[in-house]
């Protein structure tokens, strides 16, 4: 009752809102082909400064409201036409423009328009207005940008929420059609374009189930960036940033030449991100980002593109940890990763990428209505983990639960652990010099090494290294699409996309501290085992083998995977209805292949593993009814299969080829249903959706204390259900200012209790067999399954804006673990006890209150400078979250997966967090001309 008591104030507040909006200047007018008076639908419309935008309708009509008096300049941007645009000087008067005529844009599939999305037509401050009547109806997607999506993906996004609680493998991205979800987990590194926003911003997206026009997408929608240069606007910019994020500076500058008359076109942009120390103590950054994009148009109909961009990053990472480290650091902010040596900060965990990317694309206009677009990408590199490895001795980590005063059984030794790390704080970082002092004394020979006889080396053998988990990928990525336009009413879109992805996985040593070399050898094979057994051999064919910085070292192995798919849609527009219809068949085959030979499995861990290989379909479909051209509702459903994936199949890929049992594709169900009314003062949207996960699976490892060694949890039968709600609504209220809201509602929970087998990682030995899994009706972790904000905004103009979002978060859940979920682990405890409660019960995290500004003004050059011939532009914008500096918001958090089978102490291992950011900011200064 409360939470509809919520949405029923909500709405009452927006409502009464919209009755109380003054009715401003209004601007409308006509938008004709030059020369054939042709009307051009869904032209976009904007109206700077300000910030105010429209979409024309069918018959080429538009309207502006609500627009303060002042001197502005129009633009009509539309697919297939060059730029229009002319100054205005908006009075009290309202204002008729009669008819605007862009000419025809003869390069085949682009326009020279500065940013036009074509099924878009309104900017993220939902500052526009559609034009509309029983009469002129437009397609819903073009009418407006989704309320919701907009708000929510600016203002949730820093609290860890996500959209419908979906992981990140259900949103497709791609560039220039091609996929960019990794074959292996099915999610997107967004990392790899990091710093390019000025290329990258022109893009075509679709939420949910709704249909798109460049592939079938996924449930909870695709994103399709374009960035050939011959959609780059024609522009030079640079711009500075500073804050107090994960990078403090930024550094970016952007050319482009826009389509020349001789048929080419060039775009460049390069960025600098960096840090010392970021927002968390002992992070770093170091990011450099490049792109170059080469178009020429052949003749009217062809079109070739070459693009390449690169990210080569390096960071410091921040970790979690339990809450009674928090306490004693007497910081929501701690960060277990990092120690001093030398006087200076160094993070053991550092992230590197460098995977550059190449594209080249060639668009054919079949004719006025059929369209062609093919692209082949290739990249290729690297990206590395670093982290502390030893062979002998204690786990160095700081926070290590054995020196911790919650270990001691002894409550004087606990205090007096206590009273070590109170009044040393130097305790609960890092250790390096302790590690190199182990190192420098660690004076041994090695015989026999790599396998030779007589081959003795003797030195400094590291016990302590700092190593990196390296995957080196090769990805090559395939893309045809097909639009063709039977008529007014009915067009087909179809597509073919092939993938195949290589990615060798493999540590290196990035440090020895101290030491003269390392010696390749399984650490937890040595439990119960002698130390010169073949058991312990990473590489049985190279036994004892000494590696120093830069050398490989444990085992290796690679991963194969082609995927192929067809889809096509059919999409029918009417008066009063709007439906579509789409299909996909895809086909995924993948291999593991062990490049080394293990000791603990020598017959089963060098060369190709089986083939397995999945067919899977999916359908979906939608259709919307136009009440009139303000008010829609729309319904849309789809079932598709996926195929598991491969990091998800073996049970042990670093050691063996085993694959897990019960393989089968994860079924999907989802449907989704909503109202959205689209008026010159009101916007809103409200969603109703339902998805159902089934069969999936999902292997996790962790160090079991009863057998005293690592163990795999496979995980089967795995099923999940989503369901909620959504809504969006925004108003003008007066003279520039307006107001928004949104709420996301919903519940992620497991319905199912799925089967778990437990597989020991040193032996092939099967500990567990299907054993029950409770795991029904217990939360998904995925963020704040309930979040709103409601904000106000003011536009000025002169050339300045304003917003100040409310944000309150709840229902927010940590991540369970299964094995605390079965009768292994709860044997022999009394149901009633405080004992068993506090094992079962999965944590909910206290809600959260929060608040952020955003502002900027906007200085046109040429207007103050009369001597300046061309525009130019200088813009400041300033972004603060958390204003109220909120340091209690724990935006995330996970049961540890190690548990206490020996004394069934739910408490040995705690819970892992981590914070949202305290008050931080980013100011930025552009110049753009």
């Amino acid at each position: 009752m409360r939470i509809i008591k919520g949405f029923l104030l909500l709405a009452m507040l927006f409502l009464g809102a919209g009755g109380v909006m003054a009715q401003g200047v209004q601007i409308k007018g006509t938008v004709n082909e030059d020369g054939t008076g042709t009307p051009i639908q869904y032209a976009l419309i904007s109206l700077t400064p300000g910030n105010y935008e429209t979409a024309s309708g069918p018959d080429g009509t538009f309207m502006l409201t609500d627009i303060p008096p002042g001197n502005y300049t129009l633009e009509v941007l539309a697919t297939g036409y060059q730029k229009y645009s002319f100054e205005i000087a908006v009075k009290k008067d309202n204002l008729d423009l009669n008819t605007l005529s862009p000419k025809k844009d003869n390069t085949p599939g682009i326009s020279n328009s500065d940013d036009l999305v074509p099924i878009v037509a309104a900017d993220d401050d939902g500052s526009s207005s559609a034009s509309g009547g029983d009469n002129n109806i437009s397609g819903v997607l073009s009418a407006s940008r989704d309320v919701y999506v907009s708000t929510a993906s600016f203002n949730f996004g820093q609290a860890r929420f996500r959209t419908r609680g979906y992981e990140p493998d259900n949103f497709g991205v791609l560039l220039n059609g091609v996929p960019m979800n990794n074959l292996e987990t099915g999610e997107v590194s967004w990392s790899r374009w990091g710093g390019l926003n000025d290329v990258f911003r022109f893009r075509d997206n679709s939420y949910g189930l709704e249909l798109n026009t460049f592939s079938f997408g996924e449930i909870g929608g695709a994103t399709n960036l374009d960035i050939v240069a011959a959609r780059q606007r024609k522009q030079f910019s640079a711009s500075y940033a500073v804050g107090n994020r994960s990078y403090t500076h930024r550094l970016m500058a952007t050319y482009s030449t826009g389509m020349m008359k001789n048929g080419w076109a060039v775009s460049a942009s390069a960025s600098w991100r960096l840090a010392g120390e970021g927002y968390v103590p002992g992070t770093f950054y170091d990011s450099k980002a490049y792109y170059l994009g080469v178009s020429k148009k052949i003749n009217a109909k062809h079109l070739l593109s070459f693009t390449t961009f690169g990210t080569p990053t390096r960071r410091g990472k921040m970790g979690p940890a339990i809450a009674e480290v928090y306490q004693l650091a007497n910081d929501p902010f701690y960060n277990p990763n990092w120690g001093y040596q030398n006087g200076k900060k160094r993070n053991s965990r550092v992230f590197e990428s460098f995977q550059p990317v190449f594209m080249l694309s060639h668009e054919f206009k079949i004719s006025p209505k059929t369209f062609l677009s093919t692209t082949a990408s290739y990249q290729f590199g690297e990206t590395s983990n670093s982290a502390i490895d030893w062979f002998k001795g204690q786990n160095p980590a700081p926070d290590y639960y054995r020196n911790l005063p919650s270990f001691q059984k002894d409550p004087t030794v606990a205090q007096e652990v206590r009273d070590a790390y109170l009044q040393d704080p130097t305790l609960l970082q890092l250790n390096w010099d302790k590690m190199y002092e182990a190192n420098e004394y660690n004076i041994e020979t090695v015989y026999n090494a790599d396998g030779i006889t007589g081959n003795n080396v003797t030195g400094k053998r590291s016990n302590f290294i700092l190593g990196e988990r390296v995957q080196s990928i090769q990805e090559f990525g395939f893309n045809t699409t097909l639009n063709h336009s039977f008529n007014d009413h009915i067009s087909l879109t179809a597509g073919l996309i092939y993938q195949l992805q290589k990615s060798e996985n493999f540590n290196r040593v990035k440090d020895l501290l101290g030491g003269d070399f390392y010696v390749d050898l399984n650490r937890f094979a040595q439990i119960g085992l002698p130390l010169d057994s073949n058991l312990l051999q990473n590489d049985l064919d190279h036994p004892n083998r000494v590696v120093k910085e830069g050398d490989r070292y444990g085992t290796v192995y690679r991963y194969t995977e082609h995927r192929a798919q067809a889809w096509m849609q059919a999409q029918f527009n009417y008066k009063k209805v709007d439906f579509f219809v789409a299909g996909r068949l895809s086909v995924s085959s993948f291999w593991r292949t062990g490049m080394t030979r293990i000791g603990l499995f020598p017959d089963n861990s060098l060369g190709k593993s089986e083939t397995m290989t999945f067919i899977n379909p999916g359908v979906k479909a939608g259709v919307t009814y136009k009440i009139n051209g303000r008010h829609y509702i729309y319904a849309n459903g789809g079932f598709m299969t996926r195929a598991p994936y491969v990091n998800n199949v073996f049970l042990s890929p670093r050691t063996r080829n085993s694959v897990t049992d019960n393989l089968v594709s994860e079924k999907i169900i989802s449907g989704e249903a909503g109202y959205i009314w689209n008026s010159p003062r009101v916007r809103l949207k409200a969603t109703g959706y339902y998805t159902a996960f089934l069969d999936g699976i999902e292997n996790k490892s962790f160090f079991h204390d009863d057998y005293n060694a690592f163990v795999n949890m496979s995980l089967s039968n795995l099923d999940r259900r989503h369901y909620g709600g959504e809504f969006g609504v925004e108003g003008k209220i007066y003279k520039g200012f307006s107001i928004n809201g949104v709420m996301g509602i919903g519940r992620s929970q497991y319905t199912d209790r799925p089967v778990v087998t437990l597989t020991q990682d040193n032996s092939a030995e099967v500990l567990q067999k299907d054993a029950t899994v409770y795991l029904k009706n217990y939360n998904v972790a995925s963020g704040p399954q309930w979040a709103n904000t409601i904000g106000l905004s003011y536009n000025s103009s002169q050339s300045w804006f304003a917003r100040l979002n409310f944000n309150y978060y709840d229902w927010i859940f940590v991540e369970v673990n299964p094995i605390r979920r079965t009768e292994a682990a709860v044997e022999g405890m009394d149901p009633q006890s405080e004992q068993y409660k506090q094992t079962i019960t999965q944590e909910r995290l206290p809600g959260q209150f929060t608040m952020d500004f955003f502002g900027g003004y906007s200085w046109k050059l040429d207007k103050t400078f009369k001597t300046i011939k061309r525009p130019m532009f200088l813009n400041f914008s300033l972004s603060v979250n958390n204003l109220t500096n909120n340091r209690k918001f724990i935006s995330s958090g996970f049961e540890q997966l190690r548990f206490d089978f020996n004394d069934r102490n739910p408490n040995k291992y705690p819970n892992k967090y981590f914070y949202n950011f305290g008050i931080n900011a980013f100011f930025n200064v552009t110049f753009r001309m």
